[in-house]
């Protein structure tokens, strides 16, 4: 599945609730198998965030200046391919994930 590195900031927090949920053995691990894979794109997005730091000697900076955000932009777009299976939402079973959880994560988990 295709999804852009934007996508997995905002979600990284409701992923991580998701992974902190009490869920069968079988949809634990598929969520198991995705936080790795998004970690390891995570990771690299953050060598690539401190070079564009450091590029432009931003750091200490509360926001990105002006002159740079498209390229700032381009960097947040970059698509990456996450080899991660879909969960349908019945694997959830009794997990609480609030509205705006599922919203975040409605790439990864699919109404049945």
């Amino acid at each position: 599945m295709k999804i852009t590195i934007s996508k997995i900031i905002e979600s990284s927090e409701a992923i991580n609730t998701l992974a902190q949920a009490k869920l069968r053995a079988s949809s634990a691990l598929k969520v198991a198998r995705v936080l790795k894979k998004i970690q390891a794109e995570y990771e690299t997005f953050n060598q690539q965030r401190a070079a564009f730091i450091e590029k432009h000697n931003i750091k200490g900076v509360a926001s990105i200046p002006a002159k740079h955000l498209a390229e700032w932009q381009e960097l947040l777009d970059v698509e990456v391919d996450l080899d991660v299976e879909q969960l349908p939402a019945s694997e959830l079973g009794d997990a609480q994930i609030s509205g705006g959880e599922m919203l975040a994560l409605e790439w990864l988990i699919v109404a049945e």
